[in-house]
């Protein structure tokens, strides 16, 4: 998928689950600072897969904008056919965030993963990542989930169609991070 295919298959999950993408953004509008922008690029590293951008401040508009965006992929993930990092990503372009939100944001440090978890921003990501696994039916979903996590994971979902607070997400999350799902 190119760019703009990843950020359409996220909107419409997004969506589904009733996440809202940023007042800045629209795909009818070649206007949006950052659509024309953002580039996907796979990278030798052994760190992890990352969102670099100029955001902005636009008037008249509640969520930030984004003048570039540059999503940063391992190749390790490409090799084992693993794109929902890129869809994680891309979450992240389109969510509703502001600047002060941003400067808030905590860092994934390793111990402190429950709390990066916790933040809605993360909350977002990390659930539409395991919905696009989840309606993949990827090798990587098969290898990490028994037909019992699926359904947690299917329950959780469903219960967030139908409105329930993103925080009830967490426990599942959770149990797909211990499993290797993400």
């Amino acid at each position: 998928m190119n760019s703009l295919e990843y950020l359409k298959t996220t909107a419409k999950l997004m969506a589904e689950l009733r996440i809202a993408v940023r007042d800045t953004f629209s795909f009818d509008s070649v206007a949006e600072p950052g659509i024309g922008q953002l580039n996907i690029e796979w990278i030798e590293t052994d760190g992890f897969t990352e969102m670099k951008s100029k955001y902005c401040k636009v008037p008249g508009r509640k969520s930030m904008g984004y003048e570039s965006a540059n999503i940063r992929v391992p190749a390790r993930f490409r090799e084992c056919g693993r794109d929902d990092v890129i869809v994680h990503e891309c979450v992240h372009f389109l969510q509703h965030n502001t600047l002060e939100e941003d400067r808030q944001y905590i860092q994934f440090s390793g111990p402190n993963y429950v709390n990066y978890l916790s933040q809605r921003v993360e909350l977002e990501a990390h659930l539409i990542q395991v919905a696009y696994l989840s309606k993949g039916n990827s090798e990587h979903w098969n290898s990490r989930m028994d037909e019992g996590s699926k359904a947690v994971v299917a329950t959780m979902l469903d219960k967030v169609r139908h409105g329930e607070p993103l925080a009830g997400a967490l426990p599942t999350l959770l149990m797909c991070k211990g499993r290797g799902l993400l």
